[in-house]
């Protein structure tokens, strides 16, 4: 996947490519599995739903068709549509909150509820956790730094893409896994932070390592410090 081919905004774009990466690492350790009933599964389920509903999602429901939908809500309203996004988000933490469904927030879960194959499935899953956090810890830097992040994507996709292709090239070669993400993210941070300064450089650093830490936690030990690289 190409950013000059994908109009996904480029968080999401980084998500897949990390994600993809696990997929194909043979390293990837799942989350654990958790108790979760049937009727907190169904619960989840529907929380999840409402919230791709949002999006108008098309059928097929796939990672890919839900990420254009999100990126033409962008593309026609900018910072109005990521505002309004988050406030969805917001609805989605609540309507499971005080519960014990987020335990039943698993891959296989959005397999089976949504019908998607594993690879949809991790990218789900992890979009959600992303989002959170753009939505939550990041806000002030994701609204301080808007344009120039959205920008990033347009301008710097051949940038971005040797990134991905030296840290797919690192793995081939058998260098250590957690070194090569390492390495990728100083990559990606590098070239937000020539573009858009040193304040979004801990905002995509923390992104890169969410999109790891929640589906395996085989680097968490040797992870750079994104809070540090501000």
């Amino acid at each position: 996947m190409e950013a000059s081919r994908c109009l996904i905004t480029m968080l999401r774009y980084l998500i897949a490519i990390a994600i993809c990466a696990l997929c194909v690492s043979a390293q990837q350790t799942r989350p654990p599995p958790h108790n979760c009933t049937a009727a907190e599964s169904a619960q989840e389920k529907q929380c999840f739903q409402q919230y791709y509903n949002n999006f108008g999602p098309p059928n097929p429901f796939t990672f890919y068709n839900w990420a254009m939908a999100y990126q033409g809500r962008i593309n026609a309203t900018g910072r109005v549509a990521f505002d309004q996004n988050c406030l969805w988000q917001q609805t989605l933490d609540q309507c499971s909150r005080g519960g014990n469904t987020r335990q039943c927030l698993t891959n296989d879960n959005f397999v089976q509820w949504f019908n998607v194959n594993l690879t949809d499935a991790i990218n789900f899953r992890t979009e959600f956790y992303v989002t959170q956090y753009e939505c939550g810890p990041g806000k002030r830097v994701m609204d301080q730094n808007w344009n120039c992040i959205n920008q990033v994507s347009i301008y710097e996709a051949n940038d971005i893409n040797s990134c991905v292709n030296t840290f797919n090239s690192n793995i081939a070669k058998g260098q250590d896994f957690c070194k090569s993400y390492n390495q990728y993210i100083t990559c990606i941070d590098n070239i937000y932070q020539i573009i858009c300064g040193p304040a979004v450089r801990g905002l995509v650093c923390q992104i890169e390592e969410i999109t790891l830490e929640v589906n395996t936690n085989q680097c968490n030990r040797v992870l750079q410090h994104c809070n540090n690289r501000n």
